[in-house]
């Protein structure tokens, strides 16, 4: 039976911006485990109500309706709400892989890479997580030492591509092979100086998610990257036949192009976390029931 949270998600954002904005983090305790209650899954409340609420205090504070100090009080309880639903997320055993987690000197925005961390985490990785504003010679003293496996790193402002662009050429010149993977809203626009630095550029969790599971796929039995998108197309496709729907009205029903929907059924096309978040509130169900059963070759 799939849990239906889709068409109590825009309820549940409004109730936590409430909360937030009014100081009332009672209320955010409130909303925050209703929302868990609905769908069982951390990555549904992180990605559906935290990050959706947190992206419209971000406007918020940019057309001025808040100052900076009601955007910083919201960042704490994003981080307090986070830190809550931590002891909630899944315990995997242990790929031996480890990654390193953090952002460069200049970039403040840190939420999404501690969502990713924890993320990462859940599915076997050891996880450095670094918060803020790492200096790259300390960065890569650390990876060095800990002898990391995967570093991630977190690009949400373009005043900071110099300090980024500078910390890949040392992580790269300390370690020509390591992956080395940036990601965050200011990361597509900036991805060809970003390559040219010597790192991939994967902004969405998604798929950074999948490329994770890449790098360790030799210890899954050759789970590759294809099977993984025709187990989720398969996923999409019984899912709008259990509905009824032709692709085109899927495509209607989720604002998505038909041949978007024919590409991701067919396992030819990448899954972006924005479309996935449309087909979860076109289908009403929650994130998990679409992805985590394309992973369970993974975890169990």
């Amino acid at each position: 039976m799939e849990q239906k949270v889709g068409g109590t998600l825009a309820m549940l954002v409004e109730r936590y911006l409430i909360g937030v904005l009014s100081g009332d983090v009672q209320l955010v305790d409130d909303v925050v485990d209703d929302c868990y209650r609905s769908s069982q899954n951390v990555l549904d409340v992180y990605f559906r109500l935290i990050s959706t609420a947190q992206q419209r205090i971000g406007e918020m504070w940019h057309e001025g309706e808040i100052g900076i100090a009601q955007e910083h009080l919201s960042t704490e309880i994003a981080l307090n709400q986070m830190e809550r639903l931590r002891a909630r997320l899944p315990v995997a055993e242990m790929n031996g892989f480890s990654v390193t987690v953090t952002t460069v000197e200049g970039e403040h925005h840190f939420i999404g890479a501690r969502m990713i961390a924890d993320l990462l985490q859940s599915i076997g990785w050891e996880v450095h997580y670094l918060g803020p504003e790492t200096p790259r010679h300390s960065l890569v003293e650390y990876v060095g030492k800990k002898n990391i496996d995967l570093v991630l790193l977190s690009f949400t402002r373009y005043e900071a591509l110099l300090e980024l662009q500078e910390t890949i050429r040392l992580l790269r010149q300390s370690d020509s092979s390591l992956p080395i993977v940036v990601g965050g809203a200011a990361s597509n626009s900036s991805e060809e100086q970003i390559r040219e630095s010597g790192a991939d550029v994967i902004a969405d969790p998604i798929a950074l998610m999948i490329h994770a599971r890449e790098i360790v796929g030799d210890s899954f039995d050759d789970y590759s990257l294809n099977r993984h998108l025709e187990k989720i197309g398969e996923r999409i496709q019984r899912m709008r036949k259990n509905n009824e729907w032709s692709q085109q009205e899927l495509a209607e029903n989720s604002r998505l192009d038909r041949t978007y929907i024919s590409g991701l059924e067919n396992g030819h096309q990448n899954l972006t976390l924005g479309a996935l978040l449309k087909i979860t509130n076109a289908f009403g169900v929650s994130i998990d029931s679409i992805i985590s059963e394309s992973f369970e070759n993974y975890i169990e």
